[in-house]
């Protein structure tokens, strides 16, 4: 990683007080793990942090703080932003599946 995304990094980190780890569906225990410690870091430094997982993790009863996983996270709007020239925007649109999953296509 170069030094000006490290710097980047952790100017996001410093700025920001609130986070959401997102898991993958069916997470490894190495990456359940991680989520977690990156959860619990971020609690420890005084930052509100959530994480979740769409499916259960309960059968990874030997992983310590498993509790704080939720299957749905966050109470308000989502936003993402990232750098993206306008002029490279073909379009926006979205689509809503059968199962109620929300598809957002840039």
């Amino acid at each position: 990683m170069s030094e000006e995304n490290k710097n980047s990094l952790k100017s996001l980190f410093d700025t920001s007080n609130s986070f959401i780890v997102v898991l993958p569906p069916d997470p490894g225990p190495d990456i359940l793990s991680s989520g977690l410690a990156l959860h619990l870091a971020l609690k420890s430094t005084k930052k509100t942090s959530q994480i979740g997982c769409e499916t259960d993790v309960s059968h990874y009863s030997n992983i310590r703080n498993l509790a704080e996983v939720k299957e749905s996270v966050g109470d308000k709007n989502l936003q993402i932003s990232f750098d993206y020239p306008e002029e490279n925007l073909d379009k926006v649109d979205y689509d809503t599946l059968p199962n109620g999953k929300f598809c957002l296509l840039i």
